[in-house]
């Protein structure tokens, strides 16, 4: 087996075994008690979600680099987790927050809020490095099943908050 070969199976292992972090935590959530406390699985499923946004942002931004690309549009993409990390600093650590702004009311719609901005920025890595990175093929394929599980986790839980706090 080539090197490439072997570089190819690890990336793709790496990859798959990533989607476990984001599937059992959105399978969980709707198999909780209707009284169970939601708050742990879901700050583990964001803060996850925030660890990968970033690593890609910063992976795309560092590939831009060795291209002699301008790294600026991966800097901006970097805005989106940025900003979503604010909103999980705000519903995760509200002593930070309530001095400002008391968000026990609409804590639902800021973690909507903030599930939409992680997937859109999703979506929008999966758009920019498609469009403007060259990828082999397998890795093209791989990153397209990854982001549509991503997309669909993050939508679960976008459901589960409609359906259980805002419905």
């Amino acid at each position: 087996m080539s090197n490439k070969m072997k570089n190819s199976k690890s990336v793709q292992l790496l990859g798959y075994f990533g989607l476990i972090p984001f599937v059992i935590p959105s399978i969980l959530v709707w198999n909780l008690s209707p009284y169970s406390p939601v708050e742990l699985l879901f700050l583990f499923f964001c803060l996850y979600s925030l660890l990968v946004c970033s690593f890609l942002t910063g992976s795309i931004w560092a590939f831009r680099i060795n291209l002699d690309k301008s790294p600026l549009g991966s800097i901006l993409l970097f805005s989106m987790p940025f900003f979503a990390s604010i909103l999980v600093l705000a519903l995760f650590n509200q002593a930070i927050v309530l001095s400002v702004v008391d968000i026990n009311g609409i804590e639902h719609l800021i973690s909507i809020f903030l599930l939409l901005l992680l997937l859109i920025s999703y979506v929008f890595l999966y758009v920019y490095e498609a469009k403007l990175l060259a990828h082999r093929n397998y890795y093209k394929r791989m990153r397209f099943w990854l982001t549509l599980v991503v997309v669909l986790t993050h939508s679960s839980w976008i459901l589960f908050f409609y359906v259980n706090f805002l419905k």
